[in-house]
Order: C-alpha cells, then sequence, then structure tokens
C-alpha cells in the first residue's frame, strides 16, 4: 500500500510539473504573437520622456529603475516611451537578467548600439515598436539572448539595423531598417525566423544576411536598393520564400 501511495504521489508530482511547463510554454508563445501581431500606436517623439541611457545588470535594476511589472512572463518588466538621445555608447543596455522585459515605443540615439541586450535568460527578451536612429554600429543588437522577439521596430541611419549573434530561435518580423549600411545580420542563430520585414537602400552591403545560422527562415521580406538584397552562408537547411 505503501509503494502505492509513493507511486501515486510521483505520479501528481509529475503531472502537475508537465502541466505548469506546458502552462508556461502557451504564456511565452502569446507574449510572443502579441508583440508581432498587435499593433501599438507609436508615440510622438514630443510626447516622449526625456531620459538618461538605461543600463541593467541583474535582476533588481529592473525594479531600481521603477519600470512597471513583475518580471514575470505574464507580467514584464515594461521599459517604455523614453526619449534617449546621448553621447554615451549604448542607449539602453540589458544584460545578465533572468526575469522577462519588454522594451518598446522608446526612441534611442546613442554613439554606438541604441539597444544593446547581452546574455540574457531565453525566451525574456521583447523588442517592440522603437525607434533606433543614427546609432554608428548597430540599432538593436542581441547577443547570447535566444528565443528573443525584435518586432515592429525603425532602425534607420545605423551601422547596421538589427544583428542577432549566438540567439537561436528567435524572431524578428515586421521591422523596417532602411538606410543603414547593413539591414538585418543573423550570425550563429539558426532556428529563427525573418519575416515581413522591410530592408531598403542599405548603402553598403546586404538587405539581410545569414551567416552560420541553420534551418531559418527568411520570407515576406521586401529589399530593394542594396548591393545584395538577402545573402545566406553556410546557413544549411535555411529558406528563402516569397522574396
Amino acid at each position: 500500500m505503501k509503494s502505492q501511495s509513493k507511486k501515486s504521489k510521483t505520479s501528481i508530482r509529475r503531472f502537475l510539473l508537465v502541466s505548469l511547463m506546458i502552462v508556461g510554454i502557451g504564456m511565452y508563445s502569446s507574449l510572443r504573437v502579441n508583440a508581432i501581431n498587435v499593433s501599438y500606436d507609436s508615440p510622438s517623439y514630443s510626447s516622449l520622456i526625456p531620459h538618461d541611457p538605461i543600463e541593467i545588470t541583474s535582476d533588481g535594476n529592473f525594479t531600481d529603475y521603477g519600470f512597471l511589472g513583475l518580471g514575470t512572463i505574464e507580467d514584464p518588466y515594461l521599459i517604455e516611451e523614453y526619449n534617449i538621445t546621448t553621447t554615451d555608447n549604448i542607449g539602453i543596455h540589458i544584460i545578465d537578467t533572468t526575469k522577462f522585459f519588454v522594451v518598446r515605443n522608446c526612441y534611442v540615439a546613442a554613439t554606438d548600439y541604441g539597444i544593446y541586450i547581452n546574455t540574457v535568460a531565453t525566451g525574456t527578451a521583447i523588442v517592440n515598436n522603437n525607434t533606433c536612429n543614427n546609432n554608428f554600429q548597430i540599432g538593436i543588437y542581441l547577443y547570447e539572448s535566444g528565443n528573443s522577439t525584435v518586432a515592429n521596430n525603425m532602425c534607420l541611419n545605423n551601422g547596421a539595423g538589427i544583428l542577432m549573434e549566438y540567439s537561436d530561435g528567435s524572431t524578428v518580423a515586421n521591422n523596417t531598417c532602411n538606410n543603414n549600411n547593413n539591414g538585418i545580420n543573423l550570425v550563429q542563430s539558426g532556428v529563427s525566423s525573418i519575416t515581413n520585414n522591410t530592408c531598403n537602400n542599405n548603402k553598403n552591403l546586404r538587405g539581410i544576411y545569414l551567416s552560420y545560422s541553420d534551418s531559418s527562415t527568411v520570407a515576406d521580406n521586401t529589399c530593394s536598393e542594396s548591393p545584395l538584397g538577402v545573402m545566406l552562408y553556410h546557413s544549411d537547411g535555411s529558406t528563402v520564400a516569397k522574396f
């Protein structure tokens, strides 16, 4: 009887664990879909709140800044509606965090990088509906931050509009990356999706470039007036469709 009772308890624990995992995956999927498909009204430049550069180097810094949210998948921290125009190297820098967060409806112009997200926990980052302008290096840069979502942003007049490195399983959708040197670059970021982006007049090299990013999808993008529209390099199993 005791043995049967232990087995029953173990089965219940496993059932609850699997159920929680399914719920978590469902919440994350919903969060990503909303970021891609839900259209926010972009605030006018004059209505944004002027703000110094933001640097998040630990989970606790989100509350130190007083951002709304709890950092959970259903209630992520919100970094929103700021005008960050600065001579510092980075406008918004988030590194080494495990909490869920959304950067949205911001205007960012810094010396080198507009929004730079580095080594955050898988699936915790959403960058949505921002304008990154005149950043010498990169407008939006994600490094070692897999399963991230970058959607509905404007990246103009930067060195590169959007760069993802070592960020497998990410989604780059509905962005406009015009008048940069390069539009959208994926490096070592396999099983990712680049869809419905506009990458025009990226002067020096490519509209969209994949390097060592296997099994990725490039679909329904517009790339014109660039020396190369879409280029894949050592990206086995990747596809380009409806280009």
